[in-house]
């Protein structure tokens, strides 16, 4: 199973208007290996070229050149209930897997590899102005 986050993370800015981007990242009930995986990268989400596949594949997301959706993907950091050696699973996946999940929880800072949507919608109200 894979469950589409969005996430919408602002840039660090001063001004009143807080520019930033939108990124979707997919969580899934199944653990890949990495070639020297760090401690801090999430154990369930898509990554790589499954990532890509994903997103061309399920939602229909194109790229021209098809190079240009991995440019497009970057590692983020989400900080995320955890137990000590791994992220709970979101509450949507917490119920698919009939998962009773801890009383207590610590937080954790967790890397997870992106897609950048284009701010496509921040260029149209730009040029409405």
């Amino acid at each position: 199973m894979k469950i589409l986050h969005g996430t919408w993370i602002p840039q660090t800015e001063t001004g009143f208007i807080q520019q930033g981007r939108f990124y979707l990242w997919v969580e899934t009930t199944e653990t890949k290996q990495r070639k020297k995986a760090s401690k801090t990268v999430h154990p369930h989400h898509l990554f790589g070229t499954d990532l890509t596949t994903f997103l061309s594949q399920e939602l229909g997301i194109k790229a021209s050149p098809p190079s240009n959706l991995e440019k497009a993907i970057s590692p983020q950091f989400f900080l995320l209930p955890s137990t000590p050696n791994q992220p709970l699973p979101s509450l949507e996946l917490a119920r698919y897997l009939e998962a009773e999940l801890p009383e207590t929880f610590a937080w954790k800072y967790w890397q997870i590899a992106c897609y950048q949507r284009s701010p496509l919608l921040l260029r149209l109200n730009r040029s409405q102005m």
